[in-house]
């Protein structure tokens, strides 16, 4: 996980490798029984592939749809195991926190011996080298997610998963990612909603204090949620003047304005998957937006990102693969609900989809978490359980 992306893509290609030999070896569910869901991913790449024909920088286009072909790999590949084959998800749960706990403890080691060089601790990008904080910060999130659903099914060490919620929250402060802090709050107050409701109502509690604690700490000693107060209150005039600041929020607010813009000009089918950083830097130039073009931004949004590569029936697709989810799923589930709120808030201030450390995170779980659905592993407590209909 501290990683990310770079070491992610072997893990993967051995996960795969693996799954083909045990397909190969036991044979595939019947079709009828491929879960529906898992046809949106799919759906999503094929709409990029299609967009490929109509974009003119074929390198980029091409680029693009091998970070996204998990898309179609990881969705397949879970979708047709026999269900008696598949993996207990407590399995794949435990070794996700297992993961979490050596990367951040390692995370932790190395910027502690930074520390003692420099005599003070680092934040944000001199925190995390190796991955975006928002990246770990969206990992941190689920793992609290995991942790506490773990805790309530009774299937993890008690002592285990509190010193790896200490590690994460410790990490997630360090890492100081806006976004990760706001998803973080969000996801807690999910959760004591949830609680309230199926699970402990003390639970709801600890959930309510820990969502006002954190508010309080962000809003009075963070520097960084600071300038995003300031930036959101001075919006007209960021974009009057863009080149005043390069603070990220400031940065974001005229990257969102300029795909806006690309969009007014392509909202039917899209400027095409390899073309969108061209049109950016094109509404970059004539807006002097030097930041942006220097450093060739993407939109910081998916859901705008994938409107201008692919149009409107792109950004359809992605609106089903995170709302079908709450329809179709027959209860609601903690684990699920709760990863593609992740997920979905993530994907508002970060193009995800553009980096193997996004596509692989989410498209895993979410076809890992889908698969899951109505099989013998199928988990309950009370209403929160990961059985579902195809």
């Amino acid at each position: 996980m501290y990683f990310g992306g770079r070491y992610a893509v072997n893990g993967i290609a051995l996960f795969v490798f693996i799954a083909i030999i045990s397909i190969v070896k036991e044979g595939i569910r019947p079709i009828k029984e491929f879960p529906k869901i898992l046809l949106i991913p799919i759906s999503f790449y094929l709409i990029h592939l299609i967009s490929a024909l109509y974009s003119t920088n074929l390198n980029a286009s091409f680029f693009d749809l091998q970070v996204k072909f998990s898309f179609v790999l990881l969705p397949l590949i879970f979708g047709l195991q026999k269900k008696e084959k598949q993996a207990d998800i407590y399995i794949i749960l435990r070794l996700f926190v297992l993961a979490t706990i050596i990367s951040t403890s390692v995370l932790l080691g190395v910027n502690y011996i930074e520390s003692i060089k420099i005599g003070k601790w680092q934040h944000y990008m001199e925190f995390s080298k190796f991955l975006h904080p928002s990246y770990l910060s969206m990992y941190l999130v689920f793992f609290v997610l995991t942790t506490v659903f773990l805790v309530s099914q009774k299937k993890g060490n008690l002592f285990c998963l509190s010193i790896g919620m200490l590690l994460s929250i410790t990490t997630l402060y360090f890492a100081d990612s806006k976004a990760g802090m706001l998803v973080l709050n969000i996801t807690l107050g999910f959760i004591g909603i949830k609680s309230l409701y199926s699970i402990s109502k003390v639970l709801a509690l600890v959930t309510s204090f820990l969502v006002i604690l954190s508010v309080i700490v962000l809003f009075n000693y963070s520097y960084r949620f600071k300038t995003l107060h300031l930036s959101t209150e001075k919006i007209e005039q960021i974009l009057d003047n863009p080149n005043q600041s390069a603070e990220s929020t400031t940065l974001r607010i005229l990257v969102w304005s300029a795909s806006i813009e690309v969009i007014k000009h392509h909202p039917i089918i899209g400027v095409g998957n390899g073309d969108v950083k061209n049109e950016l830097n094109t509404v970059y130039t004539q807006r002097n937006y030097k930041v942006p073009l220097e450093i060739k931004m993407n939109s910081h949004n998916q859901y705008l990102e994938t409107y201008i590569g692919t149009g409107i029936i792109g950004l359809m697709i992605l609106v089903f693969m995170i709302t079908l989810p709450f329809f179709i799923i027959k209860s609601k589930t903690l684990l699920m609900q709760g990863f593609i709120i992740i997920f979905a808030f993530n994907i508002l201030v970060e193009s995800m989809f553009n980096t193997q450390a996004g596509v692989i995170f989410i498209v895993f779980f979410y076809s890992f978490l889908i698969s899951q659905t109505k099989n013998k592993n199928s988990i309950n407590h009370g209403s929160v359980t990961l059985e579902a209909t195809d």
